[in-house]
Formats: C-alpha cells, sequence, structure tokens
C-alpha cells in the first residue's frame, strides 16, 4: 500500500486534508486527458456503427466528459457552500484527432451549452498520433507503406500541456503553481 493519508476513516487527520482541498480550489485549474481512443470499450454509434471515442463512453445517461464536469461543479458547490464565494474552474481538454475525439468533445460541449461555462473556461489542447510497434518490434501497417497511428498516451501530457501553452492559459485565469 502506499504512504499517505487513507481517506476512508473519520480522523481529525482527514477532515483537515479534505478542509485544505477544498479551501484551496480556487488557486487550481482542472486538465482532463480525453485524447484516447477508447479502443477497448468497443464504442460505436448505434445508428452509423462508426467507433466512438472515450468521452463519448455513456455512463448514468451521460457521457463521460458530461459527468467530469458535473463533478467539478459539485466540488465548486461544495466550495460555495464552505466559503458563500462562487467558483468558476477553468479546464484544459486534452483531446486527438483519433476517431473525430477533438470533433465530439467539442460537440459535446456545444450541446450542453458549455455546461453553463463560457467557452473561454475551456482550453483544447491536441495529443499527437504516433506510430504503433507490434509486439515483435516491427512498424505496426495499416496497408502497405501506410502506419498504424493512435494517441501517443497520457505520458505526454505534461509536456503537451507546456508546449501548447496550458499552464500560461492557467496562469492567465488566476491559477498559479
Amino acid at each position: 500500500h502506499p504512504e499517505g493519508l487513507y481517506l476512508g476513516k473519520d480522523q481529525p487527520e482527514v477532515r483537515q486534508a479534505i478542509r485544505w482541498g477544498i479551501q484551496n480550489l480556487k488557486k487550481i485549474g482542472f486538465i482532463y486527458p480525453l485524447g484516447g481512443a477508447g479502443d477497448r470499450l468497443n464504442l460505436t454509434d448505434d445508428t452509423t456503427g462508426t467507433p466512438l471515442p472515450a468521452a463519448r463512453l455513456p455512463f448514468l445517461g451521460r457521457t463521460l466528459l458530461e459527468g467530469l464536469i458535473r463533478d467539478l461543479q459539485a466540488l465548486e458547490y461544495l466550495y460555495f457552500k464552505f466559503f458563500n464565494k462562487q467558483l468558476l474552474t477553468p479546464i484544459a481538454v486534452m483531446t486527438s484527432v483519433e476517431k473525430n475525439n477533438h470533433v465530439h468533445i467539442l460537440k459535446i460541449c456545444k450541446e450542453a451549452n458549455w455546461f453553463g461555462r463560457a467557452s473561454e473556461n475551456f482550453y483544447f489542447f491536441i495529443q499527437p498520433v504516433v506510430p504503433l510497434i507490434t509486439i515483435d518490434g516491427n512498424w505496426s501497417l495499416a496497408a502497405p507503406l501506410t502506419l498504424n497511428l493512435k494517441p501517443c498516451g497520457h505520458g505526454v501530457l505534461w509536456k503537451l500541456a507546456e508546449e501548447q501553452g496550458v499552464f500560461s492559459w492557467l496562469e492567465s485565469q488566476g491559477r498559479h503553481q
């Protein structure tokens, strides 16, 4: 088990850690890495059979993205109940071109009227795709002389965020390191 505070037991230290987290919500922004292909989910459009990205994963009647935003809204409401101040947390979203991920995410946001936020409250950055390698160490080909490409993985998140201006944007939103 990793070292740290176990939050599953009601103790003074746990209550203090939770309170600190809520108090500091005004200092942070959220980064959602939603650029993955979600191939293991086997999501497809019921009508067209077109593969869908993980951001479209339905859960309790909503997409994965809607669920993430609702969780953030719950945290913002909790902050409001504690401090009687309304927060609007900036959200950076890593998308990709895989399965029209970027287009789907923008469509979800527009259809949901940006979840009651201004579109300027969101910052989108695109995860690149890279060639796949087979288990034998060879290039994976989709066709002769055509590499299979997939999003490069979430390990690139911090590098991309720096290169594509996410941290500068968060700073401009009043969120600091």
